[in-house]
């Protein structure tokens, strides 16, 4: 008897805690999350094998297919060879670019 006791009282704490995780309008799915992964992997291997880009420190985070660019780079030319290759990327709304050149 106990051990039903036991049985409902953890499928009652597992549902409730399951229906609070059903997105929302400000949160994420894992769907979400893992497309977002994906475009970052995505725009990262598009920048290590640009030879203009490679070298220098450039983060790419998204968020929902909202890309944000961070870091620094030689010219204003990389920064927008960067936005460019975010654009391409499949997947990508926008493009936030706050790159800093840095000679």
């Amino acid at each position: 008897m106990k051990k039903v006791v036991l049985v409902v009282l953890s499928l009652c704490l597992c549902l409730s805690f399951l229906s609070g995780c059903a997105s929302s309008g400000g949160t994420r799915t894992t769907g979400e999350a893992i497309d977002d992964a994906v475009i970052v992997a995505d725009i990262n291997k598009k920048i290590v094998k640009d030879p203009d880009l490679s070298y220098w420190k450039i983060h790419v985070a998204s968020n929902q297919g909202n890309v944000v660019l961070t870091g620094t780079v030689k010219t204003q030319a990389a920064v927008d060879k960067a936005t460019a290759l975010a654009q391409t990327t499949k997947g990508v709304k926008t493009v936030q670019n706050t790159l800093v050149i840095q000679p």
